[in-house]
């Protein structure tokens, strides 16, 4: 969630290309993860946990790599007095527009993780073996990246 304020802050001029990035990135790492779990299951003997843990390798090793960041202090060079007045928690809570981009999120959210949840049970019970329907979720995240 800091990501993309910190690709704001430091990198205003190249803002789109660093977000596009961002996202590419985050699901090719969902990708990855959802195609590379099930085989260490099936191939190499381990059970899903270590298997997952595996997975979660990627985000430990970028968690250090952020850990100089925490040195640095971001201070904004002069107070931002647009918000004076009403709190921006309140006009968040009353905007129709957020409200409308969380509802819209939340449906996403809904739809994209119902498929990448049901859709291996589902082909495993139409007959493909295991680790085959865990193989479907990588179209499945993949897909995802080009609805953002």
């Amino acid at each position: 969630m800091l990501v993309p304020s910190l690709i704001k802050q430091d990198l205003p001029h190249l803002a789109g290309l660093a977000m596009s990035l961002y996202v590419a990135l985050l699901t090719l790492g969902a990708t990855l993860a959802a195609g590379v779990t099930a085989p260490l299951v099936h191939s190499v003997g381990w059970t899903w946990e270590p298997a997952l843990a595996a997975g979660a390798m990627p985000a430990v090793l970028a968690g250090l790599a952020w850990l100089p960041q925490l040195r640095q202090h971001h201070r904004p060079d002069e107070p931002d007095h647009s918000l004076a007045g009403e709190s921006l928690a309140r006009r968040v809570w009353r905007s129709s527009i957020a409200w409308q981009l969380a509802t819209l999120m939340a449906i996403q959210s809904l739809l994209f993780y119902s498929v990448l949840t049901w859709l291996p049970a589902l082909l495993q019970e139409q007959g493909l073996a295991p680790p085959r329907p865990a193989y479907s979720c990588r179209p499945t995240t993949c897909s995802a990246s080009s609805a953002r």
